[in-house]
């Protein structure tokens, strides 16, 4: 396959893993799943695929959706800081990838791992402030506190 083939799959690994799924499964192309790439919103995403799949829109339809709900925000995107993904041509470990989607699967949200020389980082994207809440309430039910925690 061609660079860009392979890059274009690649970048298909930032959607939701439920999005991930409808590709794996036939149910949307790879070319809807693309068109979603344009939102950072992923329950957006969602919504849209499962839209695609219920209502059978194609992928001009989706890239239109896409493009009104951008024109319909109104705070712009933050300005990133560093890039959430490897440059083409470099590739996370398979372990890193794997944590990645056990993490998201179990936040359900986009999870980023990046590993420096002595130190990692990880970024979990939300959309809002009550997702973030919902996040931290996931994160928070996996340990309840005990006594000992507030000596």
């Amino acid at each position: 396959k061609s660079r860009s083939a392979v890059a274009n799959t690649l970048r298909l690994f930032q959607l939701p893993t439920s999005v991930q799924k409808l590709v794996a499964s036939g149910e949307i192309s790879a070319g809807h799943a693309r068109a979603l790439l344009a939102s950072p919103d992923r329950s957006f995403q969602q919504e849209m695929a499962a839209r695609c799949v219920t209502e059978g829109l194609n992928v001009r339809q989706i890239e239109e959706l896409v493009r009104q709900s951008q024109l319909r925000d109104v705070d712009p995107p933050a300005p990133k800081e560093a890039p959430e993904h490897p440059v083409i041509g470099q590739t996370k470990p398979a372990a890193l990838l794997e944590l990645e989607e056990l993490l998201g699967t179990h936040l359900d949200t986009r999870v980023g791992v990046a590993m420096g020389k002595s130190k990692g980082r990880l970024t979990i994207e939300f959309a809002d402030l009550e997702d973030l809440e919902r996040i931290y309430q996931v994160l928070m039910g996996a340990r309840a506190p005990s006594d000992e925690d507030e000596q």
